[in-house]
């Protein structure tokens, strides 16, 4: 074989793997893309079941993080646009993934935020409130380590290495491996009843059109 044909031949495989490197790349972000975008509703509903146990337990939150829990409960509507913008237009507009990749990273500093920031003690709210928001933020950070490019970013590897200081402790939240929203809504729900409050539980109807 000359090198001609050498480079003919391996010239046509090198192109045709780029191709199916290409093709898997975009599969994968669309998988990952997509139990996100089933997720944003279930993680607002989350959000907003966790705000009703804190008022409906009298404790009051002071008003920065009130603002913070807006920037997170926008943030997720953000997240699901720049997603949707994401996966309708090919070629993907420059940047975009990098918006993705910085909106889930502010979803995690702003709801560590939060959760450093929540009344002392231990009362079986706070206890509560605590498990949810470490299932909430788990479930980002699973996602951050599928989607292409967010774990590697550096400010992104040092949140996800860094313990959060909550009533006192350090909190080492570990990234979610099952990220189905049905997963999501059993451990919920589960956390919910076995702190004594039911009333917390997501409801049976976020899971219709798995």
């Amino acid at each position: 074989m000359n090198r001609r044909t050498f480079v003919q031949r391996t010239g046509g495989a090198l192109v045709a793997l780029a191709a199916i490197g290409t093709s898997a790349f975009t599969s994968g972000c669309n998988n990952i893309f997509t139990d996100i975008l089933n997720w944003v509703p279930v993680g607002l509903s989350a959000i907003s079941s966790v705000l009703t146990l804190l008022s409906g337990a009298g404790l009051v939150l002071g008003p920065g993080v009130m603002v913070i829990m807006g920037l997170i409960q926008a943030g997720m509507a953000d997240l699901k646009l720049a997603i949707v913008q994401y996966q309708s237009t090919t070629p993907p507009p420059a940047g975009s993934l990098a918006k993705i990749d910085a909106f889930l990273s502010d979803l995690v500093s702003n709801i560590g935020n939060v959760m450093q920031q929540l009344p002392g003690g231990t009362s079986n709210v706070i206890t509560l409130v605590v498990g949810l928001f470490e299932l909430v933020l788990s479930t980002i950070q699973g996602f951050i380590t599928q989607v292409p490019m967010a774990a590697a970013m550096p400010r992104t590897k040092a949140m996800l290495a860094r313990p959060l200081m909550v009533n006192g402790r350090a909190v080492v939240i570990y990234p979610r491996t099952n990220l189905s929203r049905r997963h999501f809504i059993h451990d919920f729900n589960a956390l919910a009843t076995a702190g004594g409050h039911p009333e917390a539980k997501l409801h049976e109807s976020l899971l219709q059109h798995l």
